[in-house]
């Protein structure tokens, strides 16, 4: 998954201090934090994420979005966000019972801009959504529900005690 795509690439760069992540590790990892600006004031939100489908990772996070939800509103007038996944999930954390804020386990940040998905890479983001989060087939239609997806600016980790990395653009 997203996490995991990143982090072993911090881990190859030696940004990482840990062993390499496992894919097990962090299986269940479906949420995501949005700080964006509505009405002038920072709001988070979870919002379910993917990187492509199970077996093809992209490192490039997908979403299935409505203008209903206040966090995806205000993205037109203001497409800057940010999106933190927690290694909360991950082999470390459930085994030593740490809590997710605890530096020891791994946190990345992606900052960058939201864009509506294109129409030659909806079936892509349709696939890469559906097959990951069985739940939103069965979300109301009436909602006029749409993908969109970050394109990637800056990508900051945090595996330990000392302060975030800025992960340089050639991991990605």
């Amino acid at each position: 998954n997203l996490l995991r795509t990143w982090l072993l690439a911090a881990w190859q760069d030696g940004l990482v201090a840990a062993t390499p992540p496992r894919a097990e590790g962090f299986a269940d990892l479906q949420m995501c934090l949005w700080i964006l600006q509505i009405r002038g004031i920072p709001f988070g939100n979870c919002l379910l994420i993917s990187d492509g489908p199970v077996n093809n990772s992209t490192g490039i996070p997908f979403f299935y979005v409505t203008l209903k939800d206040n966090v995806v509103v205000d993205l037109p007038k203001d497409p800057v966000a940010s999106l933190t996944l927690p290694e909360a999930d991950g082999n470390f954390c459930r085994k030593n019972v740490v809590d997710p804020e605890d530096p020891r386990c791994a946190r990345l940040t992606l900052t960058g801009q939201m864009v509506t998905v294109p129409p030659e890479e909806r079936e892509f983001a349709k696939q890469a959504m559906f097959s990951r989060h069985l739940v939103i087939r069965k979300w109301p239609c009436s909602y006029e529900w749409f993908f969109m997806k970050m394109n990637i600016e800056h990508i900051w980790l945090l595996s330990w005690y000392g302060g975030v990395s800025a992960v340089p653009e050639k991991s990605t």
